[in-house]
């Protein structure tokens, strides 16, 4: 069975996702941002930042914390599909 979450920003728009890496991409893209501005504002290499939408590394509860801020989103959106 796939689930789909839709999730709309606070201006909002809305996107949908299946995945945390998805749903880190797609609310950047929401938020307007390029990743290396994303990853600037979260205070990491924009390596780390794509190893996260390219769902090759998953992010410690304090980077969800910061990658939520940055991206203005609850946690619970980038959370949803992370076991937690």
């Amino acid at each position: 069975m796939i689930v789909e979450i839709t999730v709309k920003t606070k201006d909002g728009k809305s996107f949908r996702y299946n995945s945390q890496a998805e749903a880190i991409k797609k609310a950047r893209i929401a938020a307007g941002l390029t990743q290396e501005q994303a990853a600037e504002k979260a205070g990491i290499k924009v390596q780390s930042w794509q190893k996260y939408e390219y769902g090759e590394r998953t992010p410690k509860d304090d980077m969800l914390e910061r990658i939520a801020a940055v991206l203005q989103v609850d946690i619970s959106v980038l959370t949803s599909f992370s076991g937690m």
